[in-house]
């Protein structure tokens, strides 16, 4: 009895084991889960993972769908490229929401399908923006203005807006800002970064943030006066680069005035409207 089990046991050990392979760090241009892709044509990378050596990708298969069905499916693409694969399905419009998922197959077998990821597109025009540019014109007390030394404090922005008595389904805020802000929704703030948007030179490029405020709705829900729910919005505003600190050399260091904030929020309903 011993002797066969030892016989058996080598038996099993030598039988190849399959690898265990499977996909990681999935990602669209570059990031993970991004919101407000500022292109109609994103593109997707991956890393695969596997328990044993010399595992070579052979093909790929992405698909991608937004709410109303699959939009792309590249079906099984003969292909070792792993970065940066190009989006080829339906067009893709301003505010589009869409997951996504890729399967690989490899010298060593197919893995599972991905988890769902997800991406959305921006607004990628500025016909797409509505409402204008708002902020405080003038110094505020206790604020200077001279050739070597200035002084602007933050400026507080708070505003609310009625909601339609429905169900929401989803809700996105794109905040563009000329200099710093923090931008709050029913009192939460949106994002963990800092010094936001990224610095750039506003006679060229205003950037701007896309938060998905949906969660800040549903689980802070705010009254209005009267009756109805209510979407409050709250920005604070900074200086940044727009407003530099010294301006004895003007030709060195522009300014822009003081700091501005456009915000467009939609608010979509479960009935298929949209709140603007």
């Amino acid at each position: 009895m011993n002797r066969t089990i030892l016989i058996l046991t080598a038996a099993l050990l030598s039988l190849p084991m399959a690898a265990k392979t499977g996909i990681k760090d999935l990602r669209v241009e570059n990031m993970s889960n991004p919101l407000g892709l500022n292109t109609d044509k994103p593109r997707f990378s991956w890393q695969i993972t596997s328990d044993k050596k010399d595992v070579i990708q052979t093909a790929y298969q992405i698909v991608v769908s937004n709410d109303g069905g699959e939009v792309w499916n590249s079906g099984k693409v003969a292909s070792a490229e792993q970065l940066w694969i190009p989006y080829q399905g339906q067009q893709l419009r301003s505010g589009t929401f869409c997951t996504w998922r890729v399967k690989v197959f490899t010298n060593k077998g197919e893995t599972e399908w991905s988890e769902p990821q997800r991406f959305s597109i921006g607004l990628l025009s500025e016909s797409r923006w509505s409402g204008n540019w708002i902020g405080f014109e003038r110094l505020m007390p206790g604020e200077e203005r001279d050739v070597l030394h200035t002084r602007l404090a933050a400026r507080y922005l708070r505003k609310e807006f009625q909601l339609k008595d429905k169900e929401i389904k989803r809700a996105t805020a794109y905040v563009a800002g000329i200099g710093l802000h923090e931008f709050y929704v029913n009192g939460q703030r949106m994002g963990d970064g800092v010094l936001q948007p990224v610095p750039s030179d506003y006679r060229k490029t205003i950037y701007y943030n896309t938060y998905d405020v949906t969660e800040s709705i549903i689980n802070y829900p705010l009254m209005c006066e009267g009756a109805g729910r209510c979407l409050c919005l709250g920005i604070i505003l900074g200086n940044g680069r727009l407003f530099p600190m010294q301006q004895h050399k003007p030709y060195k260091i522009p300014t822009f005035g003081f700091p501005k904030c456009r915000i467009n929020v939609f608010v979509e309903y479960t009935d298929g409207s949209v709140q603007r």
